[in-house]
C-alpha cells in the first residue's frame, strides 16, 4: 500500500534504518536454509561423518559445528559458497525490497559488491577471525552513491538480545562519514564520535528485512549463550545519484582471478565425459 510504504520511508529517512516486515517469502528463506544444509551435509558425508537430519536451528548448528571441528578449511569454503547462492540473491532482491528501494529514489540500482553471509555462534568462532565487528559505517567499503543502502535479512527469528541482533544508533546517518580507522574488514568509527549508550537493538523475524543507510553507525549485539544466528545481506547503490555521476561511478572493488589449477591433474577427460553421461540418463 502506498501509504504504508511512505510510512516506512519516513521512518528510514528519520532514523537511518527501517524493518520491512515479511519482505521475503517463507519459501525463499526455506530455500536458502535448505541450500546451506546441503552444502554442509555434502562436506560431512565426504569426510565420512554422518550429518544430523534435524532441520531445526539446533540441527543446523550441530552440522556446522561438526564440520568446523573436523576441517576449518572446508567449513570456511562452505561459508564463502553461501555468498554466491542464487537463492540468496533471489531473496535479497524480492519485489518488496526493490519496490521500497525504488521508492527511496533509486533510479538505477546496482550491486557494488557480492552478497555477504553472516554466521554468528560462539561455538563457531574462527581463530583470529572478525566475528563481531566494532561499531562501524559501511560507506567506506562502497564509496559510491550517498544514498546507498544495506539490505540485511535474517534466516531465523532475531527478536531477543540473545539472538545477536543488529544494533544501530538512530539518526547517526545524518552525521555523514565520521572519523575512523580503516582495518582489513571494517571502517571502525572513532569512539569519541558516538556514545555506546545510544545503540538500540533492531529486532527482525525470519522473512523480515532491515534496510539501513551506509552511513548508519551499527554493530552486532554480543551474547554468551549457545545460539545460532544466520543472516545474509547485500548493498545497493543508486548509480545515477548526483555525486555518483560527478565522480564517474567510482568502484573500489577489483575482481582478481587466480587461474592456476588448484587440483593438479584434474579434470581428466573421463571426469568431464562422466558428467555429461550422467545427465543423459
Amino acid at each position: 500500500m502506498p501509504e504504508l510504504i511512505q510510512q516506512y520511508a519516513s521512518c528510514y529517512k528519520k532514523n537511518g534504518y527501517v524493518v520491512l516486515p515479511s519482505a521475503v517469502s517463507n519459501q525463499k528463506v526455506s530455500k536458502i536454509r535448505s541450500d546451506i544444509t546441503t552444502l554442509f551435509c555434502k562436506q560431512l558425508a565426504f569426510l565420512g561423518i554422518r550429518p544430523s537430519s534435524d532441520a531445526s536451528d539446533r540441527g543446523l548448528l550441530e552440522n556446522m559445528c561438526r564440520l568446523f571441528d573436523e576441517s576449518l578449511e572446508r567449513y570456511q569454503c562452505c561459508l564463502r559458497q553461501v555468498n554466491k547462492l542464487v537463492s540468496v540473491y533471489e531473496a535479497l532482491c524480492s519485489e518488496q525490497v526493490l519496490s521500497f528501494v525504488r521508492h527511496l529514489g533509486f533510479e538505477v540500482i546496482s550491486f557494488p559488491t557480492d552478497a555477504v553471509f553472516h554466521c554468528m555462534a560462539n561455538r563457531l568462532r574462527i581463530p583470529n577471525g572478525y566475528m563481531r565487528l566494532a561499531p562501524h559505517q559501511d560507506w567506506p567499503a562502497m564509496q559510491s552513491s550517498l544514498d546507498a543502502v544495506i539490505v540485511w535479512a535474517p534466516l531465523m527469528d532475531v527478536n531477543t538480545e540473545a539472538g545477536f541482533p543488529l544494533e544501530m544508533i538512530p539518526q547517526s546517518h545524518l552525521q555523514g562519514l565520521l572519523p575512523g580507522i580503516t582495518h582489513d574488514h571494517v571502517y571502525e568509527v572513532d569512539p569519541n564520535y558516538y556514545d555506546p549508550e545510544d545503540f538500540s537493538p533492531v529486532y527482525a523475524n525470519r522473512g523480515d528485512v532491515i534496510i539501513f543507510s551506509a552511513f548508519c553507525v551499527h554493530k552486532t549485539g554480543d551474547h554468551t549463550g549457545d545460539f545460532l544466528r544466520l543472516a545474509c545481506s547485500t548493498r545497493f547503490e543508486n548509480v545515477t545519484e548526483k555525486t555518483n555521476v560527478i565522480r564517474g561511478y567510482p568502484s573500489i572493488h577489483r575482481r582478481v582471478v587466480d587461474r592456476e589449477i588448484r587440483t593438479q591433474g584434474f579434470p581428466k577427460k573421463e571426469d568431464v565425459a562422466a558428467v555429461f553421461e550422467q545427465k543423459e540418463r
